[in-house]
């Protein structure tokens, strides 16, 4: 195939030189032989010759690698560190700011203010949230139902007072009578036990009993005084909502619009 192609260039190459160029024909042995020629140089790209100046933040193979690599020491002291700062922070931080914020609301409570603050803000009416409570004491005749309650209270305490009593007096009769009679036929011939003696259960309920009305009593001045001091209050409360309002602190009564 090759040979074939080669005789028809010789050919077409002698015609080309017989009618155009008509040049002589060297002889065989006196033609050069044709030097060496490489057709590919071997070159070593920069970017293996000299790869360190193709490293950077900003050149084309980017930072070396593992350069931001810390020791980890390094770690295990930031880890030590972040622990203690988190424990100083909410010892010494978070923890004293909630016993604070604890205080202040126990502070506010205890004076009355959280409803005056919020009608502060809102200073155009009073919170609904007042208002509702105002008209559930209403509904409910608040104060009249409590003093009800005393009253009942102190009723039925009079009435168990006076079954009690009524009780002790009938043992310390009996205990009068038995000592007369003992003191009249004698030990010889009145060997009838002392009350105490033959009951001893029966009184130390007597003394229980005794315990407990002296305690109630005293629960239920605490309920009354406790009542007898914030009535004037519960009276605002259950009287109308405007009273209400012209009590609150900053509050305009031309801003308010009653209910009809």
């Amino acid at each position: 195939m090759f040979g074939g192609k080669k005789h028809k260039t010789l050919k077409r190459a002698e015609k080309d030189n017989d009618l155009i160029y008509l040049n002589p024909v060297p002889p065989k042995t006196e033609l050069k032989t044709l030097d060496r020629a490489n057709m590919a140089v071997a070159k070593i790209p920069n970017e293996i010759s000299e790869p360190m100046t193709f490293l950077g933040d900003h050149k084309a193979f980017g930072p070396p690698l593992f350069s931001k690599l810390v020791p980890f020491a390094v770690h295990v002291a930031a880890s030590i560190y972040e622990e203690r700062r988190d424990r100083i922070v909410n010892n010494n931080i978070i923890d004293e700011l909630e016993i604070l914020t604890t205080r202040i609301h126990d502070t506010l409570r205890s004076l009355n203010l959280p409803g005056s603050l919020q009608a502060l803000e809102k200073p155009l009416g009073l919170p609904p949230t007042l208002l509702s409570h105002a008209e559930e004491l209403r509904q409910a005749d608040a104060i009249g139902r409590i003093n009800r309650s005393f009253s009942d209270a102190a009723k039925l305490k009079a009435s168990d007072e006076a079954i009690f009593l009524e009780g002790k007096e009938l043992l310390q009769s009996e205990a009068s009578e038995n000592e007369r009679l003992l003191r009249k036929f004698g030990s010889d011939r009145w060997t009838r036990l002392d009350s105490r003696l033959a009951a001893p259960k029966l009184y130390k309920q007597v003394d229980e009993i005794d315990g407990y009305f002296k305690s109630a009593s005293s629960s239920d001045q605490v309920v009354i005084d406790r009542f007898r001091e914030y009535e004037s209050i519960l009276q605002i409360l259950t009287s109308s909502d405007r009273d209400i309002g012209n009590f609150v602190p900053s509050f305009s009564a031309s801003y308010y619009t009653p209910k009809t």
